[in-house]
């Protein structure tokens, strides 16, 4: 008489032995796991064992579920915090901040965010203000390909700064308003 093989799929005990091993450095119980997924626990110790696959399936799920609900999320904003508004600025006592400042990188990328932002706005108002964008990349590529130091871009970063905040105020010394100055920018 013939004995019927089961025919349902199985994977090698390894790859179970080889789960378990996170599982233990999880700090998670191996044998009740085992058990949730009607895994015999003898079969950790039998290397050609054979597991079905819907069982090795099960483990894998109970287990993922578990660290899912280990994880804990923070909080995000909905919303960065508003712009640096660069006219409001004492730029000697900034300039002297860095100077005396520990975080040059965290100082040096607050400064071109508020830069960008400004920037951003300026342009939304007069396209033809775009030199001032590329006077601002060109001055980042050279800091980037190390032709500047840090300390340099900042100063020309707060230069830049002051050309912007004079640029903003131009419409008031040519006495015209925004939308008149983008004409005349235009035509000139």
């Amino acid at each position: 008489m013939k004995t019927q093989r089961s025919t349902a799929p199985t994977v090698a005990a390894g790859f179970v032995t080889g789960m378990m091993a996170g599982v233990v450095r999880a700090g998670l119980n191996t044998a009740a796991l085992l058990d949730h997924a009607g895994i015999a626990r003898s079969v950790l110790h039998q290397p050609t064992a054979r597991v079905p696959v819907a069982r090795y399936a099960a483990l894998y799920r109970h287990i993922n579920t578990l660290l899912d609900a280990s994880i804990t999320g923070h909080e995000i904003r909905e919303q960065a915090p508003p712009a640096l508004d660069l006219s409001r600025i004492h730029f000697e006592a900034l300039a002297q901040r860095f100077k005396d400042s520990r975080h040059k990188n965290t100082e040096l990328e607050a400064l071109k965010a508020a830069i960008r932002a400004q920037l951003d706005r300026m342009i939304r108002l007069n396209r033809t203000r775009v030199d001032f964008v590329e006077k601002f990349e060109t001055l980042i590529e050279r800091y980037n390909a190390g032709s500047a130091t840090i300390e340099a871009l900042y100063e020309e970063l707060l230069a830049l700064s002051r050309s912007l905040n004079e640029e903003q105020q131009r419409h008031v010394r040519e006495n015209m308003s925004e939308e008149e100055l983008v004409i005349f920018d235009i035509l000139t």
